[in-house]
């Protein structure tokens, strides 16, 4: 049986309260870290930098502004995917757009991820990914001239898959 206060209240009942309370100050925190990497480029840039040192990403983009997580938007290098795929006994007639979702190439990104993740807080770090089925250019309108990558055209263009990553959200 609950121990009770003076007041008639079950100890367990301020036990749920507090941690209600510490929960809620943890959200918030959380929060304010997302808020904080989505208004800072230099974070994202870096987080975007080293996935791109991966020798199978040709572009990224880190996404997730307002969400309840980070995640990351992946290009793989044509060159380089079709070594991967000779390595890994793909068919040398698929392309990304057939393996996108591939065990294995979903594994070498998320151990590239992960490697990513090392440089960042638990709230900073990238949870989710897509490999998407084509590479970004200059003549698809990713890319500028100087092969800057333009996050607006690529939000747009991704927004389904940008929702994806979110679907399961809370």
């Amino acid at each position: 049986m609950p121990t009770r206060d003076e007041s008639g209240r079950s100890r367990h009942e301020d036990e749920v309260k507090s941690l209600n309370a510490q929960i809620s100050f943890l959200d918030e925190e959380i929060a304010v870290l997302r808020r904080r990497l989505a208004d800072s480029p230099r974070q994202v840039r870096m987080l975007e930098d080293r996935l791109r040192g991966h020798w199978l990403v040709s572009e990224c983009l880190v996404v997730g502004d307002a969400k309840p997580y980070i995640g990351m938007l992946v290009a793989t290098d044509p060159e380089a995917f079709t070594l991967w795929k000779a390595d890994h006994g793909k068919p040398e007639t698929a392309g990304i757009a057939d393996l996108h979702d591939d065990p294995a190439l979903r594994a070498e990104i998320q151990a590239a991820i992960d490697d990513v993740n090392k440089a960042v807080s638990h709230a900073e770090a990238i949870k989710k990914f897509v490999i998407l089925g084509e590479e970004f250019t200059e003549t698809g309108g990713q890319l500028t001239p100087t092969l800057k990558v333009r996050r607006y055209v690529i939000t747009e263009q991704y927004a389904a898959q940008i929702a994806g990553l979110y679907e399961d959200a809370s």
